[in-house]
């Protein structure tokens, strides 16, 4: 029967099969090739984080809204990066004025901050803030206010490609001494690693 069936055949319909069969083959291969890339620029591709240097705020007298925050920008990924800028900054907020995702207002003319990473390289990035004394008072007392520290470090790793990890953190008026005044926000719009869209950043070619 499949003799039969063949037997109709010319040989032009013999060449596109094996046409066919061959763009298959190639079609399974380059999905394999490019399931692997991607594998491979996930797994090996840099991760650059923020995190701050204990004990978090460092206020400049107990009388003072003025206050100082050390970031460690660290890469711990295992391959490059470049990093193209740092952004953080301060806000007293309520459970009512708290938004879900974070609202980045345009930093204006500034050098931004550069830096390349090789894996598990850091560097620390100083940021003097203030509050009022009102806005401070509020938030010693733990109970409505909350001083949030949020921002982020865009950067680019050795694929080129472009990315933006989060960073949030609450103050904790507890803590005393050397421990520990800045806890995690506990929003998964603020704490993340991202590709960033077109535009998005100050690394963009014209």
């Amino acid at each position: 029967m499949i003799g039969r069936w063949f037997g109709t055949w010319n040989a032009e319909d013999f060449i596109a099969l094996f046409t066919l069969f061959t763009l298959g083959v190639l079609a399974g291969q380059w999905r394999g090739i490019w399931r692997a890339d991607h594998h491979f620029r996930v797994s090996e591709r840099a991760y650059v984080k923020m995190s701050h240097k204990p004990p978090g705020i460092a206020w400049d007298t107990p009388e003072s809204g003025k206050f100082l925050v050390d970031v460690r920008v660290k890469n711990f990924g295992r391959t490059p990066a470049e990093v193209t800028d740092v952004f953080l900054r301060q806000q007293v907020v309520t459970s009512a004025t708290a938004s879900d995702v974070p609202i980045y207002e345009n930093p204006g003319e500034r050098i931004p901050t550069i830096g390349f990473l090789v894996t598990k390289d850091d560097f620390v990035y100083s940021e003097p803030m203030e509050i009022t004394l009102l806005q401070r008072a509020q938030v010693e007392a733990a109970a409505l206010h909350l001083l949030l520290i949020y921002g982020y470090v865009d950067y680019i790793d050795k694929f080129g490609r472009r990315h933006r990890g989060g960073y949030a953190r609450m103050y904790d008026a507890n803590a005393r001494g050397n421990q520990n005044n800045l806890q995690i926000f506990p929003h998964r719009g603020y704490n993340y690693d991202r590709p960033r869209v077109r535009g998005e950043g100050n690394d963009w070619p014209p």
